[in-house]
């Protein structure tokens, strides 16, 4: 397939799967009104560090309400605005993939990559919601994509671990302490694991694994009292907020 209409062909599926959707329904109440109304509070409290809810601080992950509230463009958060930027992860991890493959494999690979994100029954399932999901899916997958890139095919390891290591705090405000556990776990099925051992053991990681646990710990009890696990952030579903349009 030429390489221009493959791309026309996924910018259009991109747009006509996704976009639709996004203003039919009501926010949900369960979540999507919950981070709606975090996103509100940050706006008119100028505060957009500490997490608040009807006015109260709350233990919650920040990074999807910042991308609701740069969507929002300093305006009241829309159905669309608390939803797009889960879409924007899912075009966005599209993308990743298909250059991915694309590289290593050929452009069929790539095209055939992209497409299997979009219109999976995950990413159409979840996909246009407003979740942090599918934001924390593209976080943990760059982070795997520029170590392999920077780690064992170009043995660069200090900017393996550096680069890597700075999507998986992203994630961590994102979802909590298990982006953490979802990086390292596939790592321990290399194809070497001796030699990947020994890079877990090098310096460079491990100065920058300190670093990251500092600068982790500094943001989650200093700076914002982000909750470390999943389980001990809001309970969103158990929140009770008026539906919004």
């Amino acid at each position: 397939m030429p390489r221009i209409s493959s791309l026309v062909l996924l910018c259009l599926m991109a747009v006509l799967l996704y976009l639709p959707a996004l203003p039919l329904r009501e926010l949900r109440a369960s979540d999507e009104a919950a981070m709606a109304d975090i996103v509100r509070n940050m706006q008119q409290s100028g505060n957009y560090l500490q997490p608040r809810i009807q006015g109260k601080e709350t233990p919650a992950f920040p990074l999807y309400p910042w991308l609701i509230a740069i969507c929002s463009c300093g305006s009241a958060p829309t159905s669309f605005s608390v939803r797009f930027p889960a879409v924007l992860s899912i075009w966005a991890l599209a993308l990743l993939c298909g250059w991915m493959a694309g590289k290593y494999k050929g452009r069929l690979a790539g095209f055939v990559a992209a497409a299997t994100v979009l219109t999976c029954c995950a990413s159409l399932r979840i996909g246009w919601r407003g979740q942090s999901e599918t934001l924390f899916a593209l976080l943990l997958t760059a982070a795997w994509f520029v170590w392999y890139q920077c780690g064992p095919q170009a043995q660069r390891w200090q900017r393996a671990w550096g680069y890597a290591l700075s999507l998986v705090f992203l994630a961590v405000l994102c979802v909590g302490i298990k982006a953490i556990f979802y990086f390292y776990l596939p790592l321990f099925f290399a194809r070497n694991p001796p030699k990947l051992m020994r890079q877990l053991q090098s310096s460079s990681h491990l100065i920058f694994l300190a670093c990251f646990c500092a600068l982790l710990l500094l943001w989650m009890k200093g700076i914002s009292g982000q909750p470390f696990l999943s389980w001990d952030a809001i309970a969103l579903a158990g929140t009770t907020l008026p539906d919004e349009g």
